[in-house]
């Protein structure tokens, strides 16, 4: 059989024939085309995973400062209210006594 198929694919003086090259040009031509599409989507793959890696960790960068900031700026009001109404009271507890002090 493989005798047969070497006698197709050359002619009679031992050039390869026409049908050889054709099927080596394909073969090459299919060859190349695969490993592009091959190089083409593994690029586009690791360019995509790049993207959303970044993505992913600039959102989460960002929500950790937001919720950072956030937290600061509550603990900062909580504190000043606090330390306003002790004042407040401190102040109003300190004058009633000595209204009282000095009425009595």
């Amino acid at each position: 059989m493989l005798r047969y198929a070497t006698l197709c694919c050359t002619l009679c003086d031992g050039r390869p024939s026409l049908s050889l090259y054709i099927l080596t040009l394909y073969t090459h031509t299919l060859y190349t085309h695969t490993l592009y599409t091959h190089t083409l989507y593994t690029h586009t793959l690791y360019t995509l995973t790049l993207y959303t890696l970044t993505l992913y960790t600039h959102t989460l960068y960002t929500h950790t400062l937001y919720t950072h900031t956030l937290y600061t700026l509550t603990l900062y009001t909580l504190t000043l209210y606090t330390l306003t109404l002790y004042t407040h009271t401190l102040y109003t507890h300190t004058l009633y006594t000595h209204t009282l002090y000095t009425h009595t």
